[in-house]
């Protein structure tokens, strides 16, 4: 059986989606696992699989349901992170905002408003 398949690939996705809605750079979030931004990219290129105890340290660093590094793994699963597009939009506006502690107060409001499991 093949290391890396589909499902790898997918959860690369979704982490990087997940760490673009957040505003993470690859080096911030290797800085946070301890790992080299170069092994970011392969776990988001889906080159690399992503051990448990890195999927629970980006689990806590995103603020996102375990759940949410599945989706789009079956093609009949409801989707639990936000449209991309809306997202996108809206993480910009955030963005735009001058303070940051104001930019992240507004983040986690946000997240509050949309549902999960």
């Amino acid at each position: 059986m093949k290391r890396v398949n589909q499902e790898t690939r997918v959860i690369g996705q979704n982490m990087k989606a997940m760490r673009e809605m957040r505003g993470y750079s690859q080096r911030e979030v290797g800085q946070v696992l301890k790992i080299s931004f170069q092994q970011i990219q392969k776990y988001e290129s889906g080159a690399n699989r992503v051990p448990a105890e890195k999927l629970f340290l980006l689990q806590q660093l995103y603020e996102v349901p375990f759940s949410g590094f599945f989706d789009g793994i079956y093609p009949s699963s409801q989707s639990l992170l936000p449209h991309k597009d809306v997202a996108e939009k809206l993480m910009a506006r955030i963005k735009s905002v001058g303070d940051t502690g104001f930019q992240d107060r507004l983040f986690r409001a946000v997240s509050a408003l949309i549902p999960v499991e």
